[in-house]
Order: C-alpha cells, then structure tokens, then sequence
C-alpha cells in the first residue's frame, strides 16, 4: 500500500512538471508583463483618484474660504448695531452663509443640520466636523468662522457650512472609477496581445538557435549558423550575443572534429605501413625457418618498424597530454646558453651523416625559467627538421641573444624552405609539406612540430616562421625570462 502510494506521488509530481514545462518562457514572460502592467496600472489609477480627491478637498476648503471672506463686506458692526446688506446671499455656490450673535443665536441664514448649533466659534480656520453617531444623516460638513467686533461689544460670527461628503466634493470620482474598472479587461486584452507579440519577436533568435541545434543534432551537420546580421539592426543584445556565442562555439567544435578525423585519418596511415611491414617480415620469416640470415634481417626490420610504432604512440600519448594541459612542467633556472651549445654539439655529430653541420652561436649566461627536459626536446626537434631538410653541405646555425632583455633564439638552416602556403600548416599533426605519408623517405612522421608548439605554448614562448622555398626556413623563438 506503501509503494503505491509514492508511485501515485511520483506520477503526479512528472505529471506537474510537464505542465510547467508545456508553460513556455514566451508566456511566462508575457504573463509577468501583463501582471505587472495591471499592478502599475491599478497603483498609477489609485495614486491619481487619491491625489484627485486631496486636491479637490483643498479646492472646496479654498472656496468656503473665499465665499465667507467676501461675505463679510456685507456686514457691518459699528458702536453695537448690526447692519447686513440686501446683497448677502444665504446659500452661494455649495455653502450655506449664516450670521450669528456670539450666544449662538442665528441673525440670518439656516444649518442644514441641527448637529451644527452645537458647533463652537473658531475664527479663520476650516473644520471638518462629524455627525453625532446617533444621527439619521451621515454627511460631514466643513466650518469655516470669521469674526466681526467693534471696541469691546460683543462679536458677531459669520460662518461659512459646506458639504464635505465625497459626492459632493467627488462628483465625478464613481463615474470614473466605474469607467476605469469597466475598460481594464480591454486594456489587459490589449497588454497580452501587444506584450506576446513583443516577446515572441524577441524570442524569435531563441527559436532559431533551437532549431539550428536540432537540424545539427538530426543531420550531424556542423556547418550550420545562426543568421545574425538580420539581428544586428536591433543592436547587439544579449539575444545577439547568445546567437553569436553559439556560433562560436560551433565553429570551435567543427574546427575540433575535423581536426579530430584528420588526426584519426593520419594516425591509421601511418600506422598501417609499419603494421603491415611487420605482418609481411613475419611471414616472410616463418616461410624461411631454414635461412637465418633471411629470418635475422625479417626480425631487424620488424624492431625497426616497432621502434618507429613506439615513437610515434609515445609522440601521439604527448600530444594527448598537451591537448588536456597535462603537461607537468618541473619549471626551474636553466643555463639556455649551455643548453643551445650542448645540443649544437650533439646533433652536429647526427647531421654529419647527412653531410650538413650545425654550429652554435650563444651570447653568454642567458638565464631562463623552464622545463629543461621538454625545452631540449623542443629545440632538438627543430634542429632534426633542419638537418633532415636540408641540402648536402648545408648548416643549421643557432643564435641566441637577449633583444630588449628577451633571450631570442634563431635556428637557420640552409634547407630546401617551405612554400607560403604551407607555413601556417606546419603545426598541424601528421602535416608534411610535399604531402607524402611514406615515412620511410626522412623519418619523419609530421607530429615534431606539434609537439614543439604543445610546448612553446606551456612555456609561453612566441615563435615566429620565416621561410624562403630553396633557400632555406629560419625558426625565431622568444622565451619568457621570469616565468614561474
């Protein structure tokens, strides 16, 4: 009973959340639009009819002011005698206009209501004044006094009583109030149509973009972007920058894939050589038992080709590494002069067999901070490129010199140069520049220069590439002397 009771929960809670996932951003955002509107709309129409009415009250107390001040030049008291002009009006625009003894007794005018007798004098200031709770009226009324005395006779009051109920004073408040109330359902209708339309129009990229990752996603085509100059005259917001962001991104990952089926493509070729070289000596072996001189150079060809299956796993297990920043750096102080010298030394002694010299040319005690190992292997395989590129009787000079404070290094060599065309190719995995994948020729297997820019790249030396097709590639590092 248990189980089937959070089952019933379960089903409920995935029922819920696809009706809130059936509720679109458009409509939420429109649904926030409109609410916020009515409450702006409801808040501005009650801000108005409250400040209305308190303008309106002032108007009326001004008005019962006014009316009672000029009154007051209709009556005279002089020397005890009371004396009221034929122009004295007892109800003038709203007010009831009274003249009275100081006892209270009426000389003119009548109150609307008998509460007000009991009113007590109180010169020059408006009073709101409210019914007693057992009156069978529930108007409030404004007072308004002015006293007239002459020497020390007792004063006459000249009071002003006005309405101060809000139909009096509001007239038009309840019909306006009705006609706002009555014309919000339109005005909401208007606010949803108008405010979905406008989120629908700016939501259109939004639906672009899903629409270009589902035709991505079906057709696994990654050549596919967004079309933003139409979006640019909107000017570039964050839709824009969402759509130009995705854009960039697939231009990433198809730069990515590609590289990635080049480098599938390049690894099984060179791979498939040695294999098969190995496949056929080990063939040719068995069918030779008997011939040992034939079975010993089928085993050196094998570890031949196996070396060189070796070398270029190790290459490729690095350059994985590099790719996913791997590479551990044990950065300490390094001697580069002795280093360029060494290896100068060392590879002069491979280059003699291809008849080609190299020499070193160092400026003294050029201190730098790096990888000794991996800067060796960096330096060494420019130097191979060199001397294995070369022409017979060639050189490969290294130069290395601080410009600026900035130890530079420059490998020249005397080789056969590479076209301008290839120059920007050179770092790319496998890529040789007479596009030949038999290794065999020169040894090489085109990832030498990838790994040099894996480690530059760690290292953050900038390398520069000059190159003259037949005469010869110069190759300019620059080092970064104080990296940690």
């Amino acid at each position: 009973m248990i189980k089937g009771k959070e089952n019933s929960t379960v089903v409920k809670k995935s029922s819920k959340s696809k009706r809130v996932r059936k509720f679109s951003i458009k409509k939420r955002v429109t649904f926030w639009y409109v609410a916020m509107f009515v409450v702006i709309l409801l808040l501005a129409f009650f801000l108005l009819i409250s400040y209305g009415q308190k303008m309106m009250e002032t108007n009326a107390r001004g008005d019962l002011e006014t009316i009672v001040d000029q009154s007051v030049s209709d009556v005279r008291l002089y020397d005890g005698d009371l004396t009221i002009d034929d122009g004295l009006e007892d109800y003038v625009d709203g007010v009831n206009i009274l003249v009275l003894r100081n006892n209270g007794l009426i000389v003119t005018g009548l109150y609307s209501q008998d509460f007000l007798e009991d009113v007590p004098f109180k010169a020059d200031e408006v009073r709101r004044v409210e019914p007693p709770e057992d009156s069978p009226d529930d108007t409030p009324f404004f007072v308004y006094d002015r006293k007239l005395q002459y020497s020390d006779d007792p004063p006459v009051w000249i009071r002003g009583v006005s309405s101060a109920a809000k139909d009096d004073i509001f007239p038009a408040t309840s019909n306006v109030s009705m006609m706002f109330f009555m014309a919000l359902p339109f005005l909401v209708l208007v606010a949803v149509m108008v405010g979905y339309y406008i989120t629908k129009r700016a939501f259109a990229p939004i639906n672009h973009i899903i629409a270009t990752a589902e035709n991505i996603q079906a057709g696994k085509d990654l050549s596919k972007r967004i079309e933003i100059e139409g979006l640019e005259k909107f000017g570039k917001d964050e839709i824009y920058m969402t759509a130009k962001t995705f854009n960039d991104m697939l231009d990433r990952l198809e730069a990515s894939f590609e590289m990635e089926r080049q480098f599938s493509r390049d690894a099984s070729h060179e791979l498939r050589t040695p294999i098969a070289v190995i496949m056929n000596q080990s063939q040719l072996a068995l069918e030779n038992l008997d011939d040992r001189e034939e079975v010993e150079e089928a085993f050196r060809t094998i570890l031949a080709q196996s070396e060189r299956m070796s070398g270029l796993t190790n290459e490729l297990l690095a350059l994985a590494r590099a790719d996913r920043n791997m590479l551990q750096l044990n950065c300490e102080a390094m001697d580069l002069s002795k280093t360029v010298d060494t290896l100068a030394a060392t590879m002069d002694i491979t280059a003699a067999k291809n008849n080609v010299k190299v020499t070193s040319n160092c400026q003294e005690s050029v201190i730098i901070n790096g990888d000794a190992a991996l800067i060796e292997r960096m330096l060494e395989n420019i130097i191979s490129n060199g001397i294995k590129y070369n022409k017979p009787g060639g050189t490969v000079e290294l130069r290395l010199f601080e410009e600026n404070s900035i130890p530079t290094l420059v490998i020249e060599d005397t080789g056969i140069g590479i076209p301008d065309h290839a120059l920007p190719k050179i770092w790319d995995r496998f890529f040789r520049v007479d596009d030949v994948r038999n290794a065999d020729q020169s040894g090489s297997m085109g990832l030498g220069l990838s790994m040099v820019r894996q480690i530059a790249n760690a290292h953050h030396i900038d390398i520069d590439v000059e190159s003259r097709l037949g005469e010869g590639t110069s190759f300019i590092l620059r080092f970064c002397k104080d990296r940690e």
